[in-house]
């Protein structure tokens, strides 16, 4: 089933038209650019895999009785941020270069 972008009858405009909501006259894929959306959550989704096993590989590292230490009186959310987050900050730094190296590489081969 292809989807397609049509300013005024494609599917995400049938489907909110069948739900009753009311959209500009140029349609929800008219306003903005739909190319570049699609692109960009196909571009998202094909770097999800890799973010996904890097994160999990580190978080995997993590000893359990390092987690099972937490301060006392300390939330989940004090724990991740002064324990969790310091201790996978390698990888944090990996995914940021990544990121880096895939924008500069787009930028490069969009001229």
């Amino acid at each position: 089933m292809a989807i397609h972008l049509r300013p005024k009858n494609g599917l995400l405009n049938g489907f909110l038209s069948a739900i009753g909501a009311r959209f500009p006259a140029r349609g929800v894929a008219g306003v903005t650019t739909p190319r570049l959306w699609a692109i960009a959550v196909v571009a998202i989704w094909g770097s999800v895999g890799f973010y996904v096993v890097l994160f999990t590989a580190s978080m995997g590292s993590i000893r359990m009785s390092c987690t099972k230490r937490r301060c006392d009186g300390a939330t989940r959310l004090q724990t991740f941020w002064r324990l969790t987050v310091p201790l996978i900050w390698d990888s944090i730094q990996v995914r940021d270069h990544f990121l880096i190296i895939g924008a500069l590489d787009t930028l490069r081969s969009s001229r």
